[in-house]
């Protein structure tokens, strides 16, 4: 099936319902409570290769003690590394926060830059982070592609990657960038990162609780088969 072989009207129809479902069920983090792009910048970072939960725990704190990139780049690694022991892989991301707080303030006067090439330019940083700190801190327009998400529209949407990696297929960025709505991708961007672990599990998917159900390709069969 082509990537855009749906309907607009299907589209809007599926961006609303996970966006309503969002409002009711998504998860609630101090990361998505602020618009600071350092905030969300730290966030997006900390969250590589951990749970939201254990980030939860740490990012308040860590925000107290470093504060912008300045405190950031003044801090000795071992302090850094101190503050986010409990997220595994402390000494690497600990090099890298460093890493990064140097560099905005040598390159970019403590500021994180507002354009995507410039956040790409960052050391760390690649097209998830990029879009993420320009959706949530400057409400653009750009989707968020991860596993996740990748999983529900690919249910939905009977869309296969053809790559190995597929949350590295332009094609599926294409096709999630499709789905947002007008001045609704931060709201739409959440709910359908939470939508994923909550209901459209890896394993025994609970499609019968899904707010897309009656949208969603997999879903359809899944119930079907149990009647």
């Amino acid at each position: 099936m082509s990537l855009m072989n749906r309907s607009r009207r299907v589209r809007i129809n599926f961006a609303s319902r996970v966006i309503k479902w969002g409002r009711q069920s998504a998860k609630r983090y101090p990361w998505r409570n602020t618009s600071d792009p350092y905030a969300i910048l730290i966030a997006e970072l900390m969250l590589r290769k951990t749970t939201r939960r254990q980030v939860e725990k740490v990012f308040v704190k860590f925000l107290r003690r470093f504060p912008d990139p300045c405190s950031l780049s003044r801090a000795r690694v071992r302090d850094i590394r101190y503050e986010i022991r409990s997220l595994g892989l402390e000494s690497v991301r600990a090099r890298g926060l460093s890493k990064i707080a140097k560099v905005l303030m040598t390159k970019y006067e403590g500021r994180v830059p507002d354009d995507r090439e410039s956040l790409l330019d960052l050391p760390h940083v690649g097209p998830y982070i990029a879009n993420a700190v320009l959706c949530m801190a400057h409400d653009q327009q750009l989707p968020l592609v991860d596993t996740n998400t990748i999983r529900v529209v690919s249910r939905a949407f009977s869309i296969q990657s053809e790559r190995k990696r597929d949350r590295t297929d332009p094609k599926m960025w294409t096709f999630v960038a499709s789905l947002l709505p007008p001045r609704k991708a931060r709201q739409f961007n959440l709910a359908l990162l939470d939508l994923a672990p909550s209901l459209c599990l890896p394993n025994n998917p609970k499609c019968t609780e899904c707010p897309v159900l009656g949208l969603c390709d997999y879903g359809r069969r899944s119930v079907q088969s149990m009647s």
